[in-house]
């Protein structure tokens, strides 16, 4: 969690840096959630354990070096992620706050991610504003690039999708190699945000 105090012992009405972690292990069953300005050098969750990186109103975010998620892990928020390594299920939310700390109705930025890599049988599902510069899908794998109602958009730099990999809305790939299936779809929101009667690219 955050911080209950500033730095000068005050209590915190901003809250500062917070834990470092060498190596986390969430094993089968662990619930673990992370809010606020946290360091982790390796991050494994396990099958059927549960990771959240909760957002932050004064956008605090934390960092991870390496991810390995064989269970469920969702991120919402500023977070860092260098390199991800999903076999499990991970989604990549819109955000819960606005930039002002204020909680969202207009979702804004979100995780910045370096080398994601979806393995066999792993599914990630991605909405709203997030930034990919690597993305790998492996052969069984599925990824869900989703449409969201604000016109919000992913941008990817490179993608290699071996699996099975779904696009709707406006996001922007610079460097896309095929070898498994792959779906651009039709949109499932109107510019209005309202559900698509008439699909627009």
């Amino acid at each position: 969690m955050a911080r209950t105090f500033n730095p000068d012992g005050s209590p915190a009405a901003l809250l500062m840096d917070l834990a470092s972690f060498n190596q986390f292990a969430n094993m089968a069953g662990g619930n673990a959630s992370f809010q606020g300005t946290h360091d982790i050098a390796k991050l494994s969750n396990a099958k059927d354990g549960n990771v959240r990186f909760l957002d932050h109103k004064g956008g605090q975010f934390s960092t991870v070096g390496e991810t390995m998620n064989a269970g469920n892990m969702q991120v919402s928020g500023l977070h860092k992620f260098d390199k991800v390594q999903n076999s499990g299920n991970f989604q990549a939310m819109a955000r819960t706050f606005n930039p002002d700390g204020s909680p969202a109705a207009i979702l804004m930025d979100l995780a910045d991610f370096n080398n994601f890599a979806n393995q066999a049988g792993g599914v990630a599902s991605i909405q709203g504003t997030h930034s990919f510069k690597n993305l790998s899908n492996a052969k069984d794998g599925t990824v869900n690039v989703l449409d969201h109602k604000g016109g919000q958009f992913s941008t990817f730099g490179n993608t290699n999708n071996a699996g099975n990999m779904n696009v709707s809305g406006l996001h922007k790939f610079d460097n896309t190699v095929n070898s498994g299936n792959f779906n651009a779809m039709a949109r499932t929101f109107n510019p209005d945000g309202s559900p698509a009667a008439l699909l627009l690219l």
